[in-house]
C-alpha cells in the first residue's frame, strides 16, 4: 500500500469482479463498460472519465466511505 492510500483498491476491484462476474443484471451492459476504483488522496485512476468512479476517503472518525462518480467522460462520439 502506497504512503497517501485510504484503502487498498485492489481489495474492493476484486469485490465487484466477483459480484458482476456471474451476475445476470450485467450480461447486458456494453463490452467496454469501465468501472474505476481509486483509494489514494490524489485521483491515480482518472475516477471521472469511467463508467463508474469510486473515489476513496476516509472521514474524521476514521469512517471509510467513497465518493462515486456515474456517467463517464467524452468518447469518440460525443
Amino acid at each position: 500500500m502506497a504512503h497517501d492510500e485510504v484503502v487498498d483498491s485492489f481489495v474492493w476491484c476484486e469485490i465487484i469482479r466477483q459480484w458482476s462476474t456471474f451476475n445476470p443484471e450485467f450480461s447486458y451492459l456494453p463490452r467496454k463498460f469501465k468501472i474505476a476504483v481509486n483509494g489514494s488522496v490524489s485521483d491515480r485512476a482518472a475516477v471521472a472519465v469511467h463508467d463508474i468512479g469510486l473515489h476513496a476517503s476516509a472521514t474524521i472518525k476514521a469512517k471509510l466511505g467513497f465518493k462515486i462518480l456515474v456517467g463517464g467522460g467524452s468518447g469518440a462520439r460525443r
